[in-house]
């Protein structure tokens, strides 16, 4: 999980750095490194979350579409901190304050998957039920819409699934 909270405020990071570029130094190197650091942290979960070979074949029997929540991520969340004006420091205190208890609220509902930067690799995110699955439902990670009465191929065996066609 803890790649997957750098990766959520890799694009916040990234609004920070632009704001601070050329008129405050350390601002901008401290975003920039959290910016990439969340780059590299969702390509590490991809790696390590689905290793090659863990692949099983759900015939999906119900789809919920979770890019709402998306929106809600971008209206709720980065939108208000990217607008701060020439944030002081207690401005970034407070920016700090607010991230963490989002990222806190995202890791307790799961709401931690609605990730921009899988939004803007081209991925989405479905919740899929299958008796094929355990515990009945999952999130699947994709490119490509599931539909209901389709098997499908994915990686993974819990409660995230990446579609396996999807990774290319």
């Amino acid at each position: 999980m803890s790649a997957l909270a750098c990766s959520n405020i890799a694009p916040i990071a990234l609004a920070f750095a632009i704001r601070t570029f050329s008129t405050n130094w350390p601002g901008f190197w401290i975003s920039m490194t959290l910016a990439v650091l969340g780059v590299v942290s969702t390509f590490y979960f991809f790696f390590r979350r689905f290793p090659p070979g863990d692949t099983s074949s759900p015939m999906i029997t119900h789809v919920q579409a979770l890019g709402g929540e998306a929106s809600a991520y971008i209206a709720s969340f980065v939108l208000p901190l990217a607008m701060l004006q020439d944030p002081t420091p207690q401005d970034m205190f407070v920016a700090a304050f607010c991230v963490s208890v989002y990222l806190l609220i995202a890791i307790r509902t799961n709401l931690i998957l609605v990730n921009p930067i899988f939004y803007m690799l081209g991925y989405k995110l479905w919740r899929v039920h299958s008796k094929d699955i355990p515990g009945g439902s999952a999130i699947l990670i994709g490119k490509n819409d599931p539909r209901a009465g389709e098997e499908i191929s994915v990686l993974g065996q819990n409660s995230v699934l990446l579609e396996e066609k999807g990774i290319a």
